[in-house]
């Protein structure tokens, strides 16, 4: 399984890197990051260069491919 590469730069954004004929990105709630589950309106990304306005607080992030997620694909981010 090839990796997805998370950047938090200090102006607030998070940077996914990855392939994206195999990968993306989901933002989801705690819910679904603890249950590596997408329901209700979640935004997904698969550009392979996603570049994410953190809006401080929690955000949750996961792969919804196959059991990329239950794997360890997943990233919880808190900003100020």
């Amino acid at each position: 399984m090839s990796l997805i590469y998370m950047y938090i730069y200090v102006c607030g954004y998070a940077v996914f890197k990855y392939d994206a004929k195999i990968h993306n990105v989901v933002e989801v709630d705690r819910a679904g990051y603890d249950g590596c589950t997408v329901t209700g309106p979640s935004r997904v990304y698969n550009s392979g260069d996603d570049r994410i306005k953190l809006a401080g607080g929690e955000a949750f992030f996961i792969c919804s491919i196959r059991d990329h997620c239950t794997a360890g694909m997943k990233v919880a981010v808190t900003t100020a």
